[in-house]
């Protein structure tokens, strides 16, 4: 393992935890068209997550793995997830219990994170709709192991991480061209939702592209020169991203991955290619990668807990409430960071690794 923190990348995940945010919080009619549209596709943040998930684990984790690295990797993904996720799906299935009076036969499924597998939607995000995607985590981090084995002579050099990147890309784009002519309903079992969005399968390709994009920013020289022109490429992506969520329909089988995925990836690649950059030294400042911290678990508890954290309107009540909301959550996102996720992340690792 070679820990590389990459400030702005740690930064990056806050912005795609709020782009999810927004999409789950902000979709009322008495809102103007422009910021619905925008809100309504931030749902392209869970695309930008498993991009940098992947990239940022083989950045950490570029060399092949025998055994025992195997199983220190497993289990050092496991302490980083499964502390926050049982104990956010413990208190759904309190509050569950204590609403309905009993709780889903299939809860199961949630407890062995093989929701994502299942066609009923109401399984694969019932009780806590946000943890499919956690899902998809675990197989991406099984999957991970053999990918490096396959791959890690392809990373130590550019031209085969540019073809590995590339092959990514294509793979988005062949599951598109496989599903686009699906239903929109995204209750119906064969929907684009649920095959291009939702499906641990699809989204291979969104992890084969962040390794490739990883393979490249190992093996590219920084020089000044590149520095910049990476810099140049994030900025464009950036902006691209914003406008395809201002300009463009959301929820069109091409927005569930392909259409945010490449540009999600250069913005990536550019922001971990020059750190000195304004956009990297912004995400880089304490208060986002703070943020960045807390991400994972503002995004697991964001849908869960009992109080109305929905915009209604523009009025300066309605936004200062919905502020106010948010920073609840992110109050309760630090606190259960601080003294649920890392304590018990350090006792794990400490035991099993």
């Amino acid at each position: 393992m070679h820990k590389d923190l990459i400030k702005p990348l740690t930064g990056l995940r806050w912005i795609a935890a709020l782009f999810v945010y927004l999409s789950h919080t902000v979709g009322d009619n008495n809102l103007p068209a422009s910021l619905l549209k925008f809100t309504e596709n931030g749902y392209n943040g869970v695309t930008i997550f498993f991009v940098l998930s992947a990239f940022i684990l083989t950045v950490n984790y570029h060399e092949r793995l025998d055994l025992r690295s195997t199983f220190n990797f497993l289990t050092a993904r496991a302490a980083r997830i499964l502390p926050i996720y049982y104990t956010v799906l413990i208190f759904v299935l309190l509050q569950t219990k204590l609403r309905d009076g009993s709780i889903p036969i299939w809860s199961w499924k949630h407890l062995l994170l093989i929701q994502v597998w299942y066609t009923d939607l109401n399984i694969s995000m019932g009780l806590n709709g946000p943890a499919w995607s956690v899902g998809v985590e675990v197989v991406f981090y099984f999957l991970f192991p053999i990918l490096i084995f396959l791959f890690a002579g392809l990373l130590k050099n550019r031209k085969t991480s540019a073809v590995l990147t590339l092959a990514g890309v294509c793979l988005i784009a062949f599951f598109y061209f496989q599903f686009r002519n699906g239903p929109s309903d995204v209750w119906d079992s064969n929907s684009t939702h649920r095959w291009l969005y939702r499906s641990p399968l699809t989204r291979i390709g969104d992890f084969v592209y962040g390794i490739g994009l990883a393979g490249l920013y190992l093996s590219t020289r920084k020089t000044v020169k590149v520095q910049k022109l990476w810099s140049v490429f994030a900025y464009m992506a950036l902006m691209s991203i914003v406008f395809m969520m201002y300009f463009t329909t959301p929820r069109t089988a091409i927005s569930w991955d392909l259409q945010y995925a490449v540009p999600a990836g250069i913005l990536i690649l550019g922001l971990a290619m020059d750190q000195t950059s304004f956009l990297s030294r912004l995400l880089s400042t304490k208060v986002f990668v703070q943020l960045g911290e807390i991400s994972f678990t503002f995004y697991l508890i964001h849908k869960v807990l009992p109080f109305d954290n929905y915009l209604k309107n523009t009025s300066v009540f309605a936004i200062s409430y919905y502020l106010m909301n948010m920073a609840i959550l992110c109050a309760i996102s630090y606190s259960l960071h601080q003294f649920v996720e890392k304590p018990s992340r350090r006792f794990l690792n400490s035991r099993f690794r």
